[in-house]
């Protein structure tokens, strides 16, 4: 429907494949393309989201940082 009757062009049996050469194929074509993003601009909302709601660490990482601020005998005002 989207690449034939609503973009004009022909439909059924007015389209015609590429070895009838006596004859204009009619084919219509219709492309929906997703979100294009610039260079940079991914990185650049997760900069912000990240910035806004903090990152998100798996646990064992949290563990280790734990473990690591005890040793050097620092609080936990980063949790």
């Amino acid at each position: 429907m989207l690449s034939g009757v609503l973009s004009g062009s022909a439909f059924l049996s007015g389209v015609h494949g590429p070895y009838e050469s006596q004859s204009a194929s009619g084919a219509g074509h219709f492309f929906v393309a997703p979100e294009v993003f610039y260079p940079g601009e991914i990185e650049a909302r997760n900069d912000a989201r990240n910035r806004k709601e903090g990152l998100l660490l798996p646990a064992d990482t949290v563990a280790d940082l734990r473990k690591l601020a005890k040793n050097f005998g620092l609080a936990e005002p980063w949790l």
